[in-house]
């Protein structure tokens, strides 16, 4: 397992794709990436973040980085209710339009594009159990309970245990997955997509990103995803444009 700083520092990616909380074994389950011919690449010296994360823009205001970068704020634009559970978040797709029109102006010529995907971090939006871990009022939900009671119990009366979190888990990934393929598609480029921290997903009994001795030494918390995708981009102009269009971000 290898270092992520050194490799990040080492790396001439022209997007950078981040998907928070994203474990290793769950992107080689779900991302199955395809290669377009090489391109040259070249430093860029402004990086421009398209933050999904509102956590992530609190702690990169602390950041001692210099250039300091320019952040749009997706969480405030882009927040929306989404499936019949009016789950809030930001969907991975207007992470995907964001970029598409920002480079359709800039180009790569004026940033180093970093794309900080909220997915597959809680809560979960995709089709097959789209949960809520919406305690961001008062740091209560029923979820959040729920959790709660499973790490305890290993199951829930309501029907939540452990196999059902894996699986919202993973639909989330595919969710962020599908998003980047369509950016891919319409944009030219090398991406590096990878991630901040894995997930525990109930080994021994934890949930989350914890802050404890075992977690940090559990490889489902600590082995994120490193993959490098060139791409030719407009491989299918047609079904970029209808993806966005279905999704209600373009006319």
């Amino acid at each position: 397992m290898n270092d992520q700083l050194p490799l990040l520092k080492a790396c001439k990616a022209d997007v950078y794709i981040f998907l928070d909380a994203c474990r290793a074994d769950y992107a080689d389950l779900v991302i199955e990436p395809d290669e377009g011919f090489e391109i040259t690449l070249a430093d860029k010296p402004h990086p421009i973040v398209f933050s999904a994360n509102p956590v992530f823009d609190r702690q990169l205001e602390r950041s001692p980085f210099e250039p300091k970068f320019h952040t749009l704020r997706l969480w405030e634009k882009q927040w929306a209710y989404l499936t019949d559970l009016h789950i809030p978040s930001v969907h991975p797709m207007a992470v995907t339009a964001s970029f598409i029109g920002v480079h359709a102006v800039l180009g790569y010529a004026e940033s180093t594009p970093i794309l900080w995907f909220l997915q597959p971090h809680c809560p979960y939006i995709g089709d097959t159990f789209p949960l809520a871990l919406a305690a961001w009022k008062e740091g209560r939900s029923e979820l959040g309970q729920a959790i709660r009671q499973v790490a305890r119990e290993s199951t829930f009366p309501g029907g939540l245990h452990w196999d059902v979190l894996r699986q919202a888990y993973e639909d989330n990934v595919r969710v962020a997955w599908n998003a980047i393929k369509t950016l891919i598609r319409a944009v030219p480029g090398r991406y590096l997509i990878t991630a901040d921290h894995g997930e525990l997903l109930g080994e021994n009994g934890e949930y989350g990103h914890v802050y404890s001795p075992f977690a940090w030494e559990c490889r489902e918390l600590v082995e994120v995803p490193w993959i490098e995708i060139t791409s030719s981009g407009l491989s299918d102009e047609h079904l970029v444009e209808d993806r966005l269009r279905q999704l209600g971000y373009v006319e």
